[in-house]
């Protein structure tokens, strides 16, 4: 049975990076297409440049909204969240050199 969760954990990661990808290159495809196309026609070559740059801002974008999507309901490693605890002032537990609060 472990296996199966495994690999089913496994091929959610190859989705995620999958879609990750498209998330990224779509935008930046098109803009640059769309781009170099608008630069042909109105005479202005470095449209391409503006496109790509366009795009790639909207598929850094668009990927940042999926990861923080997809791991909104991942499990926090416990370590991180006692030492973001400690750092935000919440459960000193983890502080060793810290005196019990009464």
């Amino acid at each position: 049975m472990k296996g199966n969760s495994t690999q089913q954990t496994v091929m959610g990661m190859l989705a995620l990076i999958l879609q990750l990808g498209i998330t990224m290159l779509v935008p930046i495809v098109m803009c640059t297409v769309g781009g170099a196309w608008l630069g042909r026609h109105f005479d202005i070559l470095w449209l391409s440049v503006a496109g790509f740059v366009l795009g790639a801002i909207a598929g850094m974008q668009g990927a940042w909204k999926l990861i923080r999507r997809m791991t909104r309901d991942w499990p926090t490693d416990p370590v991180a969240q006692d030492m973001h605890d400690h750092h935000t002032g919440g459960d000193d537990s983890f502080d060793e050199g810290s005196e019990a609060k009464e």
